[in-house]
């Protein structure tokens, strides 16, 4: 019984985990780079766990998911490092783009020709030495770099935890996690190999739940957002900065495309307060979230009734990131003042 339950609560966590990355990776409320590197940080975390539990328990696990577990292990702090990197409001999107393109293809280079001439199977004495301590050493690189770049989340969540945003914790304990289990794992030979399976299920709901307390009100407290009739002004630096946050944002990532588009979704991405944005909005460029949002779907509209004439006005409502024809033809005309039909007959004229 006592091996039962080691098994199920060592697995717990590589199969939650599995889950979160699987979320985050693919869920249309998490469509931004941060949210997908974050995705992929969790799903090479949970693979690597996975082979863990089983190479505990079953001992005669062929080489080659142990080859696919420990190559796994290179790309963790990488993912984990672009993620906090990712949250720098200084940092243009086409820039970093090509960064983490550099890396990763460097990475997965080495992971599949060295794999191939070198494999787990053929070579076991030398994946024992050097190639597994010099891939634990990588994830540790890495993961120092995330603790130096988000070193001010570090800051904020050291000196005031009780104020500090979800998305501070989250990378906190994130990076923390990163450096405990590399630790664990690196020190396997002098402690339980199983023990990094274990304290990654209890990192990973101590994680969530310090994230869940922030933006869902689980025990904390609920921001109170001033009556609509006083409206805060932004600093003029701080307004600055979200404006060319939000420019960018959806430039690179075209979050209106999601026709569930939340605008607390949308300050989370770009690392702010709903009421922030809605202040932004609001009193610093004059509009709504909502119209904001449709003035962007309908430029996609306009540009596909120029240029895809065989589109339906279903297609292109949905292509815009609408969710129903009769809010896009709302919309439309909202702006334009006539039928999207119309608008396309007399824009070809």
């Amino acid at each position: 019984m006592s091996q039962q339950l080691l098994f199920f609560f060592s697995a717990l966590g590589a199969f939650n985990g599995l889950l979160f990355a699987l979320y985050f990776l693919f869920s249309a409320r998490t469509n931004t780079l941060s949210w997908r590197l974050f995705g992929g940080f969790l799903l090479m975390l949970s693979i690597r766990v996975g082979k863990s539990v089983f190479f505990y328990f079953y001992r005669d696990l062929a080489r080659e998911y142990l080859q696919l577990g420990l190559t796994a292990c290179l790309f963790i702090g990488p993912f984990l490092f672009f993620f906090v990197r990712s949250l720098e409001a200084d940092l243009p999107r086409g820039q970093l783009r090509r960064q983490i393109g550099l890396h990763f293809t460097i990475l997965l280079l080495v992971a599949l020709v060295g794999g191939m001439l070198y494999s787990y199977r053929a070579e076991p004495q030398l994946w024992q030495w050097p190639i597994i301590p010099g891939i634990y050493f990588i994830w540790a690189a890495y993961s120092l770099a995330a603790a130096y770049t988000g070193r001010r989340f570090f800051s904020r969540v050291v000196r005031n935890y009780r104020n500090s945003s979800a998305h501070d914790r989250l990378v906190v304990f994130s990076i923390v996690g990163a450096l405990i289990l590399v630790t664990l794992y690196h020190t396997a030979s002098f402690t339980n190999y199983i023990t990094g399976a274990l304290a990654f299920t209890l990192l990973l709901y101590c994680t969530w739940a310090a994230y869940l307390v922030s933006t869902k009100g689980v025990g904390g407290e609920i921001e109170e957002v001033p009556p609509a009739s006083k409206p805060d002004l932004l600093a003029p630096s701080t307004a600055t900065l979200l404006v060319q946050r939000l420019e960018d944002h959806m430039k690179e990532d075209r979050p209106y495309l999601n026709p569930n588009l939340k605008l607390a979704e949308l300050a989370a991405a770009l690392r702010c307060t709903p009421h922030q944005l809605s202040t932004l909005f609001n009193a610093h460029l004059q509009t709504g979230f909502h119209e904001y949002i449709a003035a962007r779907r309908i430029s996609v509209a306009e540009q596909l009734l120029r240029e895809e004439d065989h589109l339906t006005m279903e297609a292109i409502s949905q292509s815009s990131g609408f969710n129903s024809r009769s809010t896009f033809y709302a919309a439309f005309r909202r702006i334009h003042g006539t039928t999207p039909a119309k608008w396309r007959t007399d824009a070809a004229l």
